[in-house]
């Protein structure tokens, strides 16, 4: 049976990982991590949880075909190809011919980036999608003065 003091610890960990980040003691990435390694480490002390949990679902076990580290390789190798797209101009270069083509109007912008979004979405995933389709809209919407 699941005891009631990993649960209070855990519940008593989130509160202060919501705390911390109203009051902006501490970045966000790092405190992320310490809690996450706090959060595990409770975990295993307290219940009979397998050492190789965290490895299991990072990675995936031979069972699911390690699908969990394809998905996370994926989303890595297409947040690079975005950041380097970014630096390079690409969405720059998208943004103007975008507002070239609507000649500025808002609207025709909103559904041209949405037929885009619907043809990349046809043929990558959700999230791949968002990671290219994000810097895109916020370059646009900077070169418009608009608030992303």
């Amino acid at each position: 049976m699941f005891s009631l003091i990993p649960l209070i610890l855990l519940s008593f960990v989130f509160l202060l990982m919501l705390y911390l980040i109203a009051k902006n003691a501490i970045e966000r990435t790092a405190l992320s991590i310490i809690l996450a390694v706090l959060s595990y480490s409770i975990l295993l002390i307290f219940t009979d949880a397998p050492n190789t949990l965290i490895i299991d679902f990072i990675i995936g076990t031979s069972d699911d075909g390690f699908s969990n580290f394809r998905t996370i390789m994926l989303l890595l190798g297409f947040s690079i190809l975005s950041f380097l797209a970014q630096k390079s101009g690409l969405f720059q270069f998208i943004a103007f011919k975008m507002i070239q083509m609507t000649k500025g109007n808002s609207k025709k912008i909103m559904i041209y980036n949405s037929l885009v979004s619907f043809f990349i979405v046809s043929v990558l995933s959700d999230y791949v999608t968002a990671i290219i389709m994000i810097p895109l809209t916020i370059t646009i919407c900077r070169t418009l003065k608009l608030k992303p």
